[in-house]
C-alpha cells in the first residue's frame, strides 16, 4: 500500500469567492432535496389523518342521529 498526498487543496481557511458559491448552491441543493423528501413523506401522512379524520367525524354522527331515532 502506498498513500500519496493530494497537493491539490492547501488546506488554508480562506477560498476565493468561487468556492464560497460552490459550497453555497451545494447546501442550497442539499437544502432542497431533505425539504422535497419531508414533504414527500409529510403529504401522504397528512392526506391519510384528513381521510380519517372525516371517516371518523361520520361514523360519529351517524351513531348520534341513530340515538334519536
Amino acid at each position: 500500500m502506498t498513500l500519496l498526498e493530494d497537493r491539490g487543496d492547501s488546506g488554508g481557511a480562506a477560498g476565493d469567492f468561487g468556492d464560497a458559491f460552490d459550497d453555497f448552491t451545494g447546501s442550497l441543493a442539499a437544502s432542497g432535496q431533505l425539504a422535497l423528501r419531508a414533504l414527500g413523506i409529510a403529504l401522504p401522512l397528512s392526506l391519510l389523518r384528513l381521510v380519517g379524520f372525516g371517516t371518523a367525524r361520520a361514523v360519529l354522527r351517524r351513531r348520534r342521529e341513530s340515538g334519536l331515532v
